[in-house]
């Protein structure tokens, strides 16, 4: 997929997912939210891509391969946490917490779900999950705490933000973890 259809997809991605959020976000947030992550496209886009090259210049061999998935994920998360302008929506009472961290993550996952299907051939048994799941990660229960694992992903990347410490590699060691996770559910389903 060449990098503006791919840029498209995502942004549509990201913009259907915080539509169909009745659940959690009132009508006037959710518009809210749909003009500014259209509007934060352009910055979002360059500050990716800046991290995707930075990121192959520190720990690639071969500078002009492509990021692996996890990579990529890991670099839209950042760049949106970075670049993506909600403050004034984050203002209003209405807007649940963390929502800035939601998107962020919506972000990674849609990436890694886009590049999934594009090697269909070696995850036939992934994606058959994910379209049982209508593409939603399952995550693991949390072990020490009440906290469901999405919401302490939420707040990891918002401490993370906030203390200037969010790593590509560590976020994409995150993403791979959450996608063997995915895949080990995957083998477990019959036909």
């Amino acid at each position: 997929m060449a990098a503006e259809e791919s840029y498209k997809a995502i942004f549509s991605d990201i913009i259907t997912v915080i539509d169909r959020d009745r659940e959690t976000l009132v009508k006037v947030v959710r518009d809210a939210l749909i003009r500014a992550v259209a509007d934060s496209r352009p910055a979002v886009i360059a500050e990716y891509e800046r991290l995707r090259d930075e990121t192959k210049n520190k720990f690639m061999q071969d500078t002009n391969g492509p990021l692996d998935r996890h990579k990529c994920a890991a670099c839209f998360m950042i760049a949106a946490m970075a670049k993506l302008d909600i403050a004034e929506i984050e203002q209003n009472p209405l807007t649940p917490k963390l929502t800035k961290e939601r998107i962020a993550i919506g972000f990674g996952l849609s990436v890694l779900i886009s590049m999934i299907r594009e090697d269909r051939n070696k995850n036939a048994k992934l994606i058959a999950f994910l379209d049982k799941t209508n593409d939603k990660f399952v995550f693991p229960d949390t072990l020490c705490d009440e906290e469901p694992y999405f919401r302490n992903w939420m707040l990891c990347l918002y401490y993370g933000y906030a203390d200037n410490s969010l790593h590509v590699l560590s976020l994409s060691n995150t993403l791979f973890l959450i996608e063997v996770f995915n895949r080990e559910r995957a083998a477990q389903l019959k036909g």
